[in-house]
């Protein structure tokens, strides 16, 4: 019985979208150079088995082996998914099926998606960030680049209601704005409900300047003009 060849490297893995191209030319060399791959995973359509008693016998074999070469490159994660295929061509489609490109428009959508976010009067903050942060997992999940920090403070900030404007206008005075992470923000917006509630307090202001620094001056300005600030740092 002939050894069968792994032309795998161990810093190549199947992880979605991002690495099913890579993934899939070495399987597709891997089966192509242990005599695997025509008549048994090759093609759109799925390879008519054998009526030849004898031939079939031989082609089960052989599509035995390349399903045990299929199913052993990949990792547990990915494994759950051809865990009961039936045959070769069949958990290659699966993998094709969930991971190949991903159209534009699938990107184009998650994108509008996230920046149609908005949190309305007296909404519940941790379900809006909640809301951002799932959907920016939907994008990396996709394969698609993460969208940067600097974005998603822009983003958050573009979301809030009116009843924000003054703990936006502390956090662009006392400088802070220009360096602050999207997870720094979210902290910043959670803490600052848990004081106020969903209703703006007298001494808001002095809270929120003492909360992050020291003011060095004071300014006034509208979430569009924030966000603009925070999109021109870089």
């Amino acid at each position: 019985m002939s050894k069968l060849i792994n032309l795998f490297s161990d810093s190549v893995e199947l992880e979605g979208t991002k690495s099913y191209k890579t993934w899939h030319r070495l399987i597709e060399s891997t089966l192509i150079y242990n005599e695997l791959w025509q008549g048994i995973c090759d093609g759109d359509v799925k390879p008519n088995k054998p009526a030849d008693a004898a031939a079939l016998a031989k082609w089960e074999v052989k599509d035995a082996k390349a399903l045990a070469l299929i199913k052993s490159s990949v990792n547990d994660e990915m494994y759950v998914h051809i865990e009961n295929a039936i045959d070769a061509w069949s958990a290659l489609k699966t993998f094709k099926d969930l991971f190949d490109t991903q159209p534009e428009s699938k990107k184009v959508d998650l994108q509008l998606k996230l920046l149609q976010q908005k949190l309305t009067e007296g909404g519940d903050i941790l379900e809006y960030i909640s809301r951002l942060k799932n959907i920016r997992q939907e994008i990396i999940n996709a394969g698609f680049p993460t969208i940067d920090d600097s974005f998603m403070v822009i983003i958050v900030i573009a979301g809030l209601p009116s009843s924000y404007t003054h703990f936006l206008e502390t956090l662009q005075v006392t400088g802070k704005l220009e360096k602050l992470k999207f997870d720094e923000l979210c902290e910043m917006l959670t803490q600052h409900d848990k004081t106020f509630g969903k209703k703006k307090k007298v001494g808001e202001d002095v809270f929120l300047t003492q909360a992050i620094t020291s003011s060095r001056g004071r300014g006034r300005g509208n979430h569009n003009q924030v966000a603009h600030n925070v999109q021109s740092r870089g």
